[in-house]
């Protein structure tokens, strides 16, 4: 599941899958990644458990669901 917080602010749940964000407008690209968090609930409490960066910040999910928070870079 993917869910549009905010332009270029997106959440990203589930398991077993990779994201790709692309431009829609001008030569076709591959979006850059701002921040990449991953995030998960104590309760109803949204907690960041760790933020990713170098060569962490691609979207793969993997067997295990994950929820990641991705801010892309405009």
């Amino acid at each position: 599941m993917i869910l549009e917080l905010a332009m270029d602010d997106f959440v990203v749940v589930g398991a077993g899958f990779q994201v790709s964000f692309r431009e829609l407008e001008g030569l076709p690209r591959e979006a850059q990644i701002l921040s990449l968090e991953e995030d998960t609930f104590d309760g109803e409490r949204w907690v960041r458990t760790r933020r990713l960066n170098g060569d962490e910040m691609h979207i793969a999910l993997p067997a295990k669901a994950r929820i990641l928070h991705v801010r892309l870079l405009r």
